[in-house]
């Protein structure tokens, strides 16, 4: 036990700051990618404007509920000069680079996994389980005890998706449900420890546990092979909150 502990350490202590600068990175230009491919070429070519501001809603939809938890300005967050430039660079390099040199670079397929790809989505990911965490905190800093604590590191996670009902996208478009799912059911293991009621692993372990299972899981969706852990669970919940359906099929 006292090796895991350590290992747990090492992940979230040692590794995940020395790689936070590269998991940001890849975590925008992912949102990118996903703003960019939720509208045709001719929509981005004719409302390029608008187009830079998807993907900069996109990338900073996490920041932006975040900041709302501490207390922040929200235009505060977004500031940041190089966040935008890298924004800005991955958005033309996707949508008009020619000959789609960097699609191409991106979507390099070895077999039928995408190697280039892969590796981005586990750094996001891993910055994903990181930022679920933080609300978590800053949601027990903010109102102490309080099992919103959940539901803010879920959205917070999955803060594309709110952002992007400003464009008229719909969360199928940009998020998987396994995504959804795991962040999910991290907020809740976060909250549970910051509750107390849990006191069998840190939260440094659960940390450590997410980020490996969910670059995982997350590479398997990728790949094109779903992970139906979640599934029964969310099936069960689906089941009880329709109960009324259910009960009128009987």
């Amino acid at each position: 036990m006292e090796t895991v502990s350590e290992a747990c350490d090492l992940i979230t202590g040692t590794i995940l700051p020395h790689v936070a600068k590269q998991m940001n990175c890849c975590y925008l230009i992912s949102m990118t990618i996903l703003a960019c491919d939720t509208k045709d070429y001719a929509w981005h070519k004719r409302n390029w404007l608008l187009s830079y501001a998807k993907a900069v809603t996109y990338g900073f939809g996490s920041d932006i509920l975040l900041s709302i938890l501490d207390g922040k300005s929200s235009l505060e967050v977004m500031s940041v000069n190089r966040s935008l430039a890298l924004i800005a660079l991955a958005w033309w390099l996707y949508l008009f680079l020619p000959y789609n040199v960097f699609y191409n670079f991106v979507h390099f397929k070895v077999g039928d996994s995408k190697p280039l790809y892969i590796i981005m989505m586990i750094f996001a990911t891993a910055r994903r389980m990181v930022k679920t965490q933080a609300a978590v905190n800053a949601s027990f800093v903010a109102y102490p005890g309080s099992y919103i604590a959940i539901l803010a590191g879920t959205l917070v996670s999955n803060g594309t998706q709110l952002v992007a009902c400003i464009f008229g996208d719909f969360a199928k478009d940009i998020a998987n449900v396994t995504t959804a799912r795991l962040t999910l059911t991290a907020a809740i293991v976060f909250t549970l420890l910051k509750k107390g009621l849990w006191t069998f692993i840190s939260q440094s372990q659960a940390l450590a546990f997410f980020v490996v299972f969910g670059t995982i899981i997350e590479s398997m969706e990728v790949c094109g092979k779903h992970f139906g852990g979640f599934d029964l669970a969310h099936d069960c919940i689906g089941n009880f909150l329709a109960m009324n359906e259910w009960l009128g099929t009987k």
